[in-house]
Order: structure tokens, then C-alpha cells, then sequence
């Protein structure tokens, strides 16, 4: 799957912007949108990409442009200036949008957000349907593709995602968030906190110590402690399981 990101945006503010984007997992590339989005319409060799407008370059750009934008129907972002100007995105067809001051802290965890539709079990050819694929850090980000019956854990920590298999460890730049959604395909994955998914099926046992924090332990003998708020969630989950 290629990927490819459209900012309609001058290159000045795509300079400062990239910035704050640097633990992306995908070469972000600045387009001439006056030139370029027309003819993304009827290319076959871009297969996702997103806009990324400016209040500024918005008004700017031709109707026939932004009337386009509709049509293609992909992951837009509309970046404001003014407080007043943002609630009039939606009805401009953004699904996105971001004042300008909450950039910083927000645009990198907003841009994965917006490609996180192209990760789901409906969007993956037929090959990955029940397979997780992802970039491995530090072997030339070649790619992975695992089956889901294979995965025992993922946790995420600082900017990596890591997969534990039964063979083995993997390390990724995918945002936990993309791996995530493609394990929603099947039900024996658990999420018992925002940065952890969990195949039940891999689980041999559960035990508590004295502060009831309960350890997993999968079938590649690995373990996995878990905060004691998680318990409850645990037993919860066995006792009503269908799996």
C-alpha cells in the first residue's frame, strides 16, 4: 500500500508544519494542489492521501477546486485562524479541524487519526484481511505482514509499537492506533487500556499478586503485568467471554 500526502497549503507553512511530524512513518511530500489535485482523481498509482488546507490558501483556491475536494471524499483537515471560522470545516465538507495554536500538540496525533480508515478490516485487500502489516524499524522499514492468530501482545512505548508474536519481537513507527484497528476483526482481542490490545486466545494463565495487579502469561512465555484497575476488567472479560 503507497501512501502519499496532499497539503494544499503554500510551502512555507507545509516547512513549519512538517515539523511537528517528524516521527511520521511515511515520507510526507509538499504537492502543488493548483497543479496536482485535479489530475489525483484519475491516478492509479496514489492510493491514500490526505488534504491539509489553511484558512488562508482556502479562500484562495478556485470553487472548482475546493468543490473537488467533496468529491474525492478523502481524510481533509482545515487549519484556522480565527476561533469563529472553525465551525464553518464540517459544513465545508473538513472532517477535520485545528486552530492554528493547537498545532504543536495536536496535528501529529490528528493526522494519524485521519488515515486510520485505510488500516480497517473493510479497506485491506482480500490477502491482509486477518493479517497485521506494519513498517519494521531499523530493517530498512521493510514491511510485515503476521497473521492475527500469531500475535500474543502489542503495547505501545514512547514513538514505537511493539508486536509480540509467538516466534518473536517486532519494533514499529505504526502508531498503536493503526495497528489496533486492524486487530478489530477478530474478537479475541482485548484492549484493557488505550496503548495495549491483547489476543485472549494467547493467554495460559492469570495471577494476581498483593496488590491484585494481575500478570498475563501467553504461550511464547512472555508476561505482561497490567495495573490493578485491570482486574476487575479481566475477570469481567473471562467470565463473559464468546469467544
Amino acid at each position: 500500500m503507497e501512501f502519499q500526502c496532499l497539503w494544499l497549503t503554500t510551502p512555507t507553512q507545509f516547512k513549519s508544519w512538517k515539523t511537528l511530524l517528524s516521527h511520521f512513518p511515511f515520507p510526507l511530500h509538499h504537492l502543488d494542489y493548483r497543479n496536482h489535485l485535479a489530475t489525483q482523481r484519475k491516478s492509479s498509482d496514489v492510493k491514500i492521501y490526505i488534504c491539509i488546507w489553511s484558512e488562508e490558501e482556502f479562500y484562495q483556491t478556485p470553487k472548482a477546486l475546493r468543490k473537488l475536494l467533496a468529491k474525492i471524499q478523502k481524510p481533509s483537515l482545515l487549519v484556522v485562524t480565527k476561533s469563529r471560522f472553525a465551525y464553518k470545516a464540517f459544513e465545508l465538507g473538513f472532517s477535520h479541524c485545528l486552530h492554528k495554536s493547537e498545532l504543536t500538540l495536536k496535528l501529529y496525533h490528528t493526522v494519524v487519526e485521519m488515515l486510520t480508515q485505510y488500516f480497517s478490516s473493510q479497506n485491506k485487500t482480500p490477502f491482509l484481511q486477518k493479517k497485521l502489516w506494519f513498517t519494521e524499524t531499523n530493517i530498512n522499514d521493510s514491511m510485515s505482514f503476521i497473521p492475527l492468530d500469531q500475535i500474543c501482545y502489542i503495547t505501545s512505548m514512547a514513538e514505537q509499537s511493539i508486536i509480540h508474536t509467538q516466534d518473536r519481537v517486532y519494533q514499529s513507527t505504526f502508531p498503536f492506533l493503526w495497528l489496533k484497528i486492524q486487530c478489530k476483526v477478530m474478537r479475541n482481542f482485548i484492549y484493557p487500556s488505550e496503548g495495549i490490545a491483547i489476543n485472549a486466545l494467547k493467554i495460559i494463565s492469570v495471577e494476581y499478586n498483593k496488590n491484585e495487579k494481575p500478570t498475563l502469561k501467553f504461550e511464547n512465555q512472555k508476561t505482561l503485568l497490567l495495573p490493578s484497575k485491570f482486574g476487575k476488567y479481566l475477570l469481567d472479560f473471562f467470565k463473559n467471554k464468546t469467544l
